[in-house]
């Protein structure tokens, strides 16, 4: 039993005992205050970040707000430049000048900006548009804060073409004599060296202005009055014949296009209209007269002495069919679904404004302008006049030059020559005249503008530009002539000259006598043809740079920086 104690006494002194370890870090009160640190510099470098990038973005705001601003303010001052073209606070009297305005610089009101305005220059010459118009470039420079940009432009200045026409009459065109009109286009080459168009028109544009063309004249082209137009015996118009007033054919006259009228047709005698007839009158048709197409009029149709109509015939009146006459289409009275042609509109007979036009380019060529280097021989320095004995000659300006006159008269007398040389304008404050057999020669690629007062005069078998390039569009005679009446003649043209110009009077009445050959349009307030004369519109004249700029093209656009 006491062993057994023993045995249980000896197993309780060994049973093994758990121990508990725990381990020891040292002082541990500062490591709250390293994490706070921690987490401070955490948020301070976030912050920072923050307040860096918002910094840098609104720089580059800034810098994008002002480099929009300089870009818009440049930009004004490209809109400003041609605004000034277009409305004559600049004027470019020296198209052809390749320093022209090269040394001036502007600024627009209200903006801060700088700009040049000059013409385009390559190879030494003016560029000129696909319509002999000079191009003009702008760089402008626009600057806000310390931004600047620099934008460039090339554009060209648009025109409101006044030569549409061969022969235009404001108050009217009366031929007593056989005319001929056509077309052709000068930049393709002379006259001579192409096949003749049908753009010879001939019109009117005031109230009741009248056309009469002569037996046998040959209108290739349109005939437009805003009055009466009376087409005589074989006389031909080889387009449209319209009315306002009466229209009235006689014998064997022909409208190969339709004839309208806002008044009565009248056709005698064999005449014919091959296209359609429209009137707000009458019709009456007599003697074998014919319309090849339809005929309908508000009025009555009177067909007589075997006339004919090969289409309809329609009328808000009757149809009364005599004699043999007949309609070979459908017959329809009292129709009223018709209101008559209305005629042909009036137009502005002056649309430059002449007294406008020669306050900006004329008027001030008489305190500025190159006289002084003119001959004593041909030129009065005490009266201005400049003239030319006979069989003598003389040249105005220099080749490449552009060079301007002010001359009180200008007179060439029989048999004498006066040619010209590089870009000549004249402002005559009086009379231009040139006697019989006298020339008046422009060298090959030289033009000449001629603003002038009084009256202008060719003689009898005058040569107007009737050499080298004779190209129309380099010689515009411009005329602010008043005519009392229809036959005080401001301008005259006589027997056997021939005339390559452009001739613009529209206060002026015009006589053209025996036999003139006018190659390029005239313009004025009254026209009378006497003994024939040919007319030979040049299509060119419509897109040359006449008159006041009215608009703008841009060619090219591009930011230099």
């Amino acid at each position: 039993m006491e062993r057994d104690l023993l045995k249980i006494s000896m197993i309780s002194h060994w049973q093994p005992k758990i121990v508990r370890i725990v381990p020891t870090y040292g002082d541990e009160k500062g490591i709250i205050l390293i994490a706070v640190l921690s987490l401070i510099a955490i948020l301070s470098i976030a912050g920072t970040t923050a307040v860096i990038t918002t910094t840098t973005d609104i720089k580059i705001s800034s810098n994008y707000k002002t480099g929009v601003q300089a870009f818009y303010t440049a930009e004004a001052g490209i809109q400003d430049g041609i605004n000034r073209l277009l409305n004559g606070i600049i004027i470019d009297n020296a198209k052809t000048d390749t320093n022209w305005n090269s040394t001036s610089t502007y600024s627009s009101d209200g903006f801060t900006n700088s700009f040049t305005l000059s013409h385009v220059i390559n190879g030494g010459n003016v560029v000129n548009d696909s319509n002999g118009n000079p191009l003009y470039t702008i760089t402008s420079t626009g600057t806000s804060s310390s931004s600047k940009k620099v934008v460039e432009t090339v554009f060209s200045l648009t025109y409101d073409a006044v030569f549409h026409d061969s022969l235009l009459g404001c108050d009217g065109i009366y031929a007593s004599s056989s005319i001929d009109t056509d077309s052709y286009n000068s930049g393709n080459g002379t006259y001579e060296s192409q096949t003749p168009e049908n753009s010879g028109n001939i019109r009117t544009t005031n109230s009741d202005a009248n056309i009469t063309m002569a037996s046998s004249s040959n209108i290739k082209g349109n005939a437009n009055s805003t009055g009466n137009m009376t087409i005589n015996s074989s006389a031909h118009v080889n387009g449209d014949a319209n009315a306002t007033g009466n229209l009235t054919m006689y014998s064997s006259s022909k409208v190969s296009g339709n004839a309208n009228t806002a008044g009565s047709l009248t056709m005698v005698s064999s005449a014919r209209i091959y296209g359609n007839a429209h009137a707000t009158g009458n019709i009456s048709m007599s003697s074998s007269s014919q319309i090849d197409g339809n005929a309908i009029t508000v009025g009555t149709i009177t067909m007589s002495s075997s006339s004919g109509i090969l289409g309809n015939a329609t009328a808000g009146g009757t149809v009364s069919i005599n004699s043999g006459s007949s309609v070979s289409g459908t017959v329809t009275q009292n129709y009223t679904g018709y209101s008559g042609y209305p005629g042909v509109p009036p137009a502005d007979c002056d649309p430059i404004d002449t007294s406008a036009f020669f306050n900006d380019n004329a008027v001030p060529i008489a305190s500025s302008n190159d006289n002084g280097e003119l001959s004593p021989l041909y030129y009065n320095i005490f009266t201005n006049s400049f003239s030319i004995g006979a069989s003598n000659s003389y040249t105005l300006g220099d080749a490449g030059e552009s060079k301007k006159y002010y001359f009180s008269t200008v007179s060439v007398t029989s048999s004498s020559q006066l040619t010209i040389a590089g870009n000549v304008t004249l402002y005559v404050n009086g009379n231009f005249s040139f006697s019989s057999s006298s020339d008046l020669v422009l060298a090959s690629g030289a033009k000449l503008t001629v603003y002038i007062t009084g009256a202008v005069s060719v003689g009898s078998s005058g040569k107007i530009n009737a050499a080298n390039d004779k190209k129309p569009g380099h010689f515009f005679l411009w005329s602010s002539a008043n005519s009392a009446n229809n036959s005080d003649y401001k301008v005259t043209l006589t027997s056997s000259s021939d005339v390559y110009a452009a001739i613009y009077a529209p206060r002026a009445a015009i006589s053209i006598t025996s036999s003139v050959g006018l190659y390029g349009a005239v313009r004025g307030k009254y026209i009378n043809i006497t003994s024939s004369g040919d007319f030979h519109y040049d299509e060119a004249l419509k897109n040359m740079a006449v008159g006041n700029p009215t608009g703008y093209k841009i060619v090219s656009w591009r930011e230099v920086n």
